[in-house]
């Protein structure tokens, strides 16, 4: 029996707290007289729906156009309960509510202070007012400094909604109370704000274009926009054939407190020429007549053609987890690697969600992803035969943690800073766990700061761990940077500041040899600010040593040399067919920037609003660095060279090229190597040689040798029984050649060999 009495209660309770009621709004009253008045009924209880009736004949929940008077409205609900309100629309002027100032309005440092005035509706009302509500043109305004006023009707407005340009002479930025009557007389009052002088408009940057196919629109222009002045401005695009100032843009984009600067992308363009514009016309009011009194600025901009008969390739490398070759939604994308496409072979480099595009020609590809631990494990075969085709590229899981650390430094000249940059990379999905990053300074060194901040400065070693050094997101990259103090010593000219670093995961890492990165640098006098350095994985900065090298580690390092800030720097460099751009490891940089690997073999890198200072102003801060690691195409001959220069734009200015980093390739001098299992070596000196070369070996004894030329034909060979021989080269001509030695131990020993003329 409680059930019924619990029901019967609840009802009661609901029904008394839910009685039907209603409220009055008046949102404006009458002015001077006119139907300008609006109300609008709030209705709370009862059962809906309602039933609403104002005593003017409306039955929605907003009355308009109402005369000065007193006015009811009647609300009933379904169950036929009914309430009435009474209310009254007063006769009013126009002030504090009439007309509207919108936005600050910027002005010209020729013109005079600039307000806008809209009498169309007010500020915050939602809904279009009934016709002729503000009463008629012309409105007149009054105000000791207003110097004229201009008439405009902004785009993508409803025509005869007439926007009011005030002009004031000599007012400072900041607010003013301007009196003003409409063509009636109905007078009141608005304030306004008169905007500050546009000291100089900021000008934006094209960092990169795309080409685009001629019949799908698969091209971009990015753009950097340098820090935000104290007023508001806004970029746009359009095409250049279109003139009307009120057509729709391609692109617009409103820039409110962008302290650092900021860089936009606009996708999807066809080939042509576009006009990118830098306006402080927020709401195109000086659009038409008036549009001379806008500040603007504008420069042509080209996206290339690709051709007709192409297409743009999309997709993402993924991990294929449950290896069926299809990306699911919970399998990680692979940010940052490199996608090779062939026949060309074309490159491009996956974005910070794993995503790739490319414009190719229609035909038949192989894509293939470059990445250092993952490999790929489903087919790369594809035909792009339409505007835009999506192909996902998967990879083999089940890989273990892998961190790796890279540095990278600028010069080292005495009495000057030398600045260290250093990469950590997570390259897998996987945990890392707690970090620690130990970097031990060179001895000679004064620490002047590291970001961020240090865990831990003992002596000469930094140590960095959580919580000033986290890394918890999968492919996480951080990057550290350290200043040091070189002594003012000229005796330090010529020597070598060796700095190491080491990163250490709490987590197991599958690859330890990629943990720790060693930089050795040189102390120099005077040098080229804006160069490209080569080391070879021997320490080389002058020859490739074959059998011995394996990757050229480049370091391109600039100085803003100019006389004012470089907003941007963007560096490219195009690789030579010497070097295998599919192998590009990043490295660490200076500055926060965006890399890429594109087309055939080029690499960018952008540092975006990097605001680098001229060295006249501060001298320290006015260098920067990038650095990359690279193998070359093999096989390479004795006297190959691998030259390679980049190309280094500050902001407009043409690019300065660096002077050629060449690497010649030749064997060591003297060739010493462990051989697998023996555990003895076996010496070869001197090599290059000229006239003879000795053989020395510390473990078996030497049975038979045998020099043999590229083709194949062997043009010495001798049988002998001991651990030490001189070989006579004279009747050998100069060329490269190769060694076999036959050991007591039953092994071949293979040596390169070159033969030099005196």
């Amino acid at each position: 029996m409680k059930r019924p009495f619990t029901l019967l209660l609840s009802l009661l309770l609901t029904a008394q707290a839910w009685a039907l009621t209603a409220t009055v709004d008046v949102m404006r009253h009458s002015f001077c007289g006119r139907p300008s008045g609006q109300a609008a009924v709030w209705i709370d209880g009862g059962v809906p729906p309602y039933t609403i009736a104002w005593s003017n004949g409306t039955t929605d929940s907003w009355a308009m156009g109402l005369f000065p008077g007193t006015y009811s409205v009647s609300v009933t609900d379904s169950q036929a309960e009914e309430v009435t309100v009474d209310f009254t629309i007063l006769e009013t002027d126009y002030n504090g509510a009439g007309a509207a100032s919108f936005y600050t309005l910027s002005h010209c440092p020729e013109d005079p202070g600039m307000a806008t005035v809209f009498t169309g509706v007010t500020a915050l009302e939602p809904f279009p007012p009934p016709e002729g509500q503000y009463g008629p043109q012309p409105y007149t305004f009054s105000h000791p400094m207003l110097l004229g006023e201009l008439q405009s009707t902004p785009c993508q407005v409803t025509p005869g909604e007439m926007h009011h340009i005030l002009q004031f002479d000599g007012a400072e930025p900041g607010y003013y109370l301007v009196d003003f009557w409409d063509g009636d007389g109905c007078p009141g009052q608005v304030q306004v704000v008169v905007g500050p002088a546009t000291q100089e408009l900021p000008h934006p940057q094209v960092v990169e274009v795309v080409p685009s196919c001629a019949s799908t629109a698969t091209g971009s222009i990015t753009y950097t926009v340098p820090p935000q002045p104290a007023y508001d401005h806004k970029t746009m695009l359009r095409p250049a054939a279109i003139t009307d100032q009120c057509s729709e843009l391609i692109w617009s984009r409103v820039h409110e407190n962008w302290s650092t600067g900021a860089t936009f992308t606009v996708n999807n363009l066809l080939p042509g020429d576009y006009w990118l514009i830098s306006t402080n016309d927020l709401l195109n009011v000086y659009t038409g007549a008036l549009e001379g009194y806008a500040c603007a600025d504008s420069f042509m901009v080209t996206v290339p053609s690709l051709g007709t008969d192409c297409g743009r390739l999309n997709g993402r490398v993924f991990i294929d987890d449950d290896a069926n070759c299809v990306m699911g939604s919970g399998e990680n994308r692979i940010p940052g690697t490199i996608v090779e496409i062939t026949p060309g072979p074309y490159y491009v480099t996956t974005d910070a969600n794993g995503y790739y595009s490319i414009g190719l020609n229609f035909g038949d590809y192989t894509v293939t992803e470059q990445h250092p631990v993952f490999e790929q494990s489903c087919a790369g075969d594809v035909t792009l035969a339409a505007g835009s085709q999506t192909f996902n590229v998967g990879c083999a899981g089940g890989q273990p943690l892998d961190l790796d650390l890279d540095i990278a430094n600028g010069p080292a000249r005495p009495g000057f800073e030398l600045h260290y940059g250093l990469s950590l990379e997570n390259l897998t999905p996987s945990s890392t766990g707690t970090v620690t990053l130990t970097v031990t300074l060179d001895p000679t060194l004064g620490l002047i700061a590291a970001d961020p901040t240090p865990t831990s400065v003992i002596g000469n070693v930094l140590t960095w761990t959580t919580p000033q050094l986290v890394m918890n997101q999968v492919f996480q990259e951080r990057n550290v940077s350290i200043r040091t103090q070189v002594p003012p010593d000229v005796q330090l000219i010529g020597s070598t500041l060796t700095t190491t670093a080491q990163l250490v995961s709490a987590n197991t890492d599958g690859d330890l040899s990629n943990n720790t990165a060693v930089s050795a640098q040189s102390v120099t006098g005077s040098f080229d600010p804006n160069d490209k350095r080569a080391t070879t994985s021997t320490g080389n900065t002058e020859a490739w040593i074959l059998d011995a090298d394996e990757w050229i580690d480049y370091t391109i390092r600039f100085q803003n040399t100019g006389t004012d800030t470089a907003f941007n720097v963007v560096i490219t460099d195009t690789l030579p067919t010497t070097l295998d751009p599919g192998s590009i490891e990043w490295g660490a940089a200076s500055h926060p920037h965006t890399r890429q690997l594109q087309e055939q073999g080029v690499l960018k890198f952008i540092f975006a609003n990097i605001l680098l200072p001229d060295s006249t102003i501060n001298e320290p801060l006015s260098h920067g660095f990038v650095s990359f690691r690279i193998k070359p195409n093999l096989p390479l001959l004795p006297g190959d060279q691998i030259t390679n220069i980049a190309n280094i734009y500050f902001d407009f200015n043409p690019p300065v090229i660096t002077e050629p980093s060449v690497l010649v390739a030749e064997f060591s001098t003297t060739m010493e190597r462990t051989i697998e299992p023996t555990g003895y070596r076996i010496s070869v000196f001197p090599n290059p040689a000229t006239d003879a070369i000795d053989l020395v070996t510390d473990g078996s004894t030497i049975i038979s040798l045998s020099i043999t030329a590229p083709d194949g034909r062997v043009l010495h060979q001798r049988p002998m029984n001991t651990t030490s021989t001189r070989i006579d080269l004279s009747g050998i001509a100069c060329g490269p050649y190769v060694l076999f030695v036959n050991t007591a131990d039953g092994h071949t020993h293979r040596r390169s060999l070159i033969k030099q003329g005196q």
